[in-house]
This record gives structure tokens, C-alpha cells and sequence, in this order.
């Protein structure tokens, strides 16, 4: 039900058990951001990862999604595939804003760990962007 932006944390696992909404979504002109430590097709919409061994990872990582639609509906929680994985479902704003500002962080530290700009990801993904964001972040 999106009608303009799809933002999400999550690793390959979770994302491609959602791959055909976001494919959808993104043929209806949703703009999809996504961020992983993990591998994520490229095709899926605005991709940060860091491209890391999703199988490794989940050694010493407990993998969890973070999604939030059009900054008013929030899926938040554990993504294991067990039975007592507990997740919610909220249009509270205020859980909205910390899990947009978890990705928003998350997109910037890659952005300075792989040594990109960052800029435009996160000034399309926030609320209310701020002037000038680069000197923000270069402060």
C-alpha cells in the first residue's frame, strides 16, 4: 500500500522473501531504499550494502528487518525463521522516526566505511532534509 517510499534494513534472506512487493512496488513508481550488510540485487530499487557473507554473518549476528512505508507504518522486529521470532506492525511516529533514523545512520557510516556519498540516499529518505546536509555530515 505504499504511495511513495519503501525504506528497509535487512539482510538478503528477509529481502527476498519480499522481492516480488518490492518489484511491484517499485513498477507502480515507489522509490525503494535498502540497506544490508549482506548482498541485495541491485535491481530492487537504491541499494547500500556492505556485500558481506550472509552465512557468516548469522554466526555472530542475530538478523532483523527494519521496514517503514511512506513514514507512517513500521515493521520492526527479529527475522528468524523459528516460531517464537516476534515482530510489530505500527503506525506509532514515534517508533517511526527511531527506525528511520537506525537506517538513515546505518547508510551514512557505509557510506564513509566504502567511501561514497551518502548524501543522496539519506536526503531522499528523511522527513524533513535538512539545507545542507553534507556540512552537517562533515562536521
Amino acid at each position: 500500500n505504499a504511495q511513495k517510499k519503501i525504506v528497509i534494513s535487512g539482510w538478503k534472506r528477509e529481502i527476498e522473501e519480499i522481492q516480488k512487493e518490492l518489484v511491484y512496488a517499485r513498477k507502480r513508481g515507489i522509490e525503494n531504499t535498502i540497506f544490508s550488510f549482506t548482498n541485495i540485487e541491485k535491481d530492487l530499487g537504491r541499494v547500500v550494502s556492505y556485500s558481506l557473507d550472509e552465512k557468516a554473518l548469522r554466526k555472530i549476528w542475530t538478523p532483523k528487518i527494519i521496514m517503514v512505508v511512506d513514514h507512517s507504518h513500521t515493521l520492526m522486529g527479529s527475522a528468524q525463521s523459528v516460531e517464537q521470532s516476534k515482530a510489530i506492525l505500527t503506525q506509532n511516529k514515534a517508533i517511526s522516526e527511531i527506525a528511520m533514523n537506525h537506517i538513515i545512520l546505518d547508510i551514512t557510516l557505509a557510506g564513509q566505511r566504502l567511501g561514497f556519498d551518502s548524501t543522496k540516499y539519506v536526503k531522499d529518505i528523511m522527513r524533513n532534509p535538512a539545507e545542507d546536509l553534507q556540512s552537517l555530515l562533515r562536521t
